[in-house]
């Protein structure tokens, strides 16, 4: 019963996160095409480790740029899943997906990082997996205004940037919590199957 618990803990995950990629796809799409006053706003932005809470409430674009970027300069998403309080692996971030949305061509990159990728501990000799870097980071004693900051992510967003050469500005993060939340928020989500399924092997040894 926990493996299938796990399963469907992750497979919810990922499923929210593909909405929620989806729907940014759409916000933007949509953004692109406001030629009013546009105010960006963020809460946390990681830029190369450092984090800015940005809230340009006076700021006037002729169209969209996103967070006051330049329309030839593409923004970097990582977009992080994990199961959270209450459940197996809580911290362990089994999504890791980096969008890249570019303006200027009126395209959104998304690739999916590896969870099981063996990469190695910041200031440490050890090794680990990907998915563990924040869990890693977060057991590590913060203030109060470094978690706020979202500094338990740094980890992981540099190990990201350095894997794929890229500087990643923005992150954003989920957990079934949220994913609990948004479903009630919108009073629920029917899902309709076709027939039954039956895989006598699952979840497998």
């Amino acid at each position: 019963m926990e493996s299938i618990k796990t399963f469907s803990c992750r497979r919810a995950v990922i499923f929210f996160c593909l909405i929620l990629v989806m729907g940014f796809g759409a916000l933007y799409v949509f953004a692109s095409q406001i030629k009013s006053v546009f105010q960006p706003r963020v809460i946390e932005i990681k830029n190369n480790g450092q984090a800015e809470k940005t809230a340009n409430a006076g700021a006037k674009t002729a169209g969209f740029k996103l967070f006051g970027q330049e329309a030839a300069e593409p923004v970097n998403f990582l977009l992080l899943g994990a199961p959270g309080l209450g459940n197996d692996g809580a911290d362990l971030t089994d999504t890791i997906l980096l969008a890249r949305l570019d303006e200027a061509k009126n395209k959104i990159y998304l690739f999916s990082l590896p969870r099981d990728l063996l990469v190695k501990i910041p200031e440490s000799e050890n090794y680990t997996k990907l998915n563990a870097l924040y869990a890693f980071n977060k057991s590590r004693t913060f203030s109060q205004e470094e978690v706020r900051d979202g500094r338990e992510f740094d980890a992981l967003i540099q190990k990201a940037q350095g894997i794929t050469g890229l500087v990643i500005s923005h992150y954003i993060f989920v957990d079934l919590q949220t994913v609990k939340q948004l479903v009630d928020i919108f009073g629920g989500v029917n899902v309709m199957v076709a027939k039954d399924i039956l895989d006598p092997a699952f979840p497998g040894p």
